[in-house]
């Protein structure tokens, strides 16, 4: 699992365990990435996270690009500097599948266009 956590819950609840970002292949198929709101269970994971960005980098690992970036469900964003990052294959459980319109279709096709070009570039 890979992880970026700031906030007082504990981290094993999320199943973020410990942090492997090096060389890194495509972590899934980028037709299935997960939009805005959508409620998800990691692996080794107890806690919702809900999902609220794309494509994310921290200053811990800032050479790699995390597909998602989120907050506990249902407590939200506790503090300014809570930010939770993982990558789709982390995620064993789709508890909700957020709002798709077709503004968000066309966001997440050019989500997975940028997640292509890095990936080609690494």
């Amino acid at each position: 699992s890979t992880f970026t956590f700031l906030a007082s819950l504990p981290i094993a609840q999320l199943g973020l365990l410990k942090a492997d970002t090096e060389n890194k292949p495509l972590s899934h198929d980028l037709g299935d990435l997960l939009p805005l709101g959508s409620i998800v269970l990691l692996n080794n994971g107890s806690k919702k996270l809900m999902i609220t960005g794309y494509l994310v980098s921290t200053p811990e690992y800032p050479d790699h690009i995390f597909d998602y970036c989120g907050c506990m469900y249902p407590e939200g964003t506790i503090r300014s500097d809570t930010i939770c990052v993982f990558n789709h294959s982390e995620i064993k459980k789709i508890i909700f599948k957020g709002y798709l319109n077709l503004e968000e279709q066309k966001y997440l096709e050019n989500i997975k266009r940028q997640k292509l070009l890095i990936n080609q570039e690494n």
